[in-house]
């Protein structure tokens, strides 16, 4: 799964999963605790202008986009990690995510049921770091008691998890990289944090909490979810533009096809600095056996320069070329 959505209950995290897989909102928010309990996924589409614009200079109405899967999580409380609430449920979807977007409460509708009783971005951060945390501070726990090998190491990492610095936990993970590579420790895991507010939160709240992570390094959108699923349509933009955040924060490049025939342009994800044998993978599992070279034009080229007749700019290169974002590549296989 590349992207989870985690936050307390009642944050904004249904309502900003239905409005990113562009799904009715209505269906699956409720007022309570834990209404998200068998989480709900969704492929959504990555829009990108670079395919649009092919498709207008060349002349091709059919046109593949790429997507990424997105799953929203239950919501996480304090102890959590403990079996408190729906306890351990959600660590197994977390887990399995590349990337998360933590939304806090930054919205002041009593209406809306508060666990926290208190409205306070900074300390809702920290509630689901420390349930993430704790939860990883078990598991080295759980190896150390199973392990013959690398205790000392083992208990070294451990001490440092437990002074809760993200930064010294990166640096150590960073060290002992063989030894907790199987770990897939949920700290780690890149957040992007999203605010939800309203027509009452005020501009010199948003500063101080925008302060905060820009001091500690983090990224911080402020957004009114209620208000941008009322003008879905005149948003448009705002959506797109969170998406493509999502996507290139999961460090994917994207690269092109186009099928001359059925004029049809396709575009993938590929993980950067991968080689054109891979990228031909996505095409057929069986290409990467057969390909013999791969012809390629970068999309910006063509569009700037609005050739349509593109094809005699192609440069040949071989399967063990690295392929760059915009790419529209041509694999030649063995026959």
């Amino acid at each position: 799964m590349d992207c989870g959505i985690i936050g307390l209950p009642n944050v904004g995290k249904s309502s900003l999963f239905k409005l990113l897989s562009n799904s009715n909102v209505k269906d699956i928010i409720k007022n309570y605790p834990f209404s998200t309990i068998s989480p709900n996924k969704s492929k959504i589409n990555v829009y990108d202008d670079r395919l649009i614009k092919l498709s207008k200079l060349l002349n091709y109405n059919k046109l593949q986009y790429n997507n990424i899967n997105l799953i929203d999580i239950a919501g996480i409380i304090k102890n959590s990690y403990k079996g408190k609430g729906l306890g351990n449920l959600f660590l197994s979807y977390i887990r399995e995510t590349k990337i998360l977007i933590n939304i806090l409460r930054f919205f002041y509708n009593n209406k809306i049921i508060n666990i926290n009783k208190i409205i306070d971005p900074i300390y809702e951060k920290k509630i689901i770091f420390n349930e993430l945390i704790m939860k990883d501070i078990e598991i080295i726990e759980k190896n150390i008691k199973i392990k013959k090998n690398n205790i000392n190491k083992l208990n070294k990492i451990l001490n440092i998890f437990k002074k809760k610095n993200k930064n010294d936990i990166i640096k150590i993970c960073n060290e002992e990289k063989k030894i907790i590579k199987k770990f897939n420790f949920l700290c780690l895991k890149p957040i992007y944090y999203i605010c939800n507010i309203d027509k009452n939160t005020k501009i010199d709240e948003i500063s101080y909490i925008k302060e905060y992570f820009n001091n500690k390094k983090e990224n911080i959108l402020f957004l009114n979810i209620k208000d941008i699923i009322k003008n879905k349509n005149k948003n448009k933009k705002i959506i797109n533009k969170l998406i493509n955040k999502i996507y290139y924060k999961l460090n994917y490049n994207t690269y092109f096809t186009i099928d001359n025939n059925k004029k049809i342009i396709c575009s993938w994800k590929i993980k950067k600095n991968s080689y054109a044998y891979k990228a031909s993978e996505k095409i057929h599992s069986t290409f990467s056996k057969k390909i013999i070279k791969v012809e390629v034009i970068n999309s910006k080229k063509i569009i700037n320069n609005k050739i349509i007749n593109y094809k005699k700019y192609l440069s040949i290169k071989n399967k063990n070329y690295i392929v760059k974002d915009g790419d529209i590549l041509y694999f030649k296989l063995k026959k």
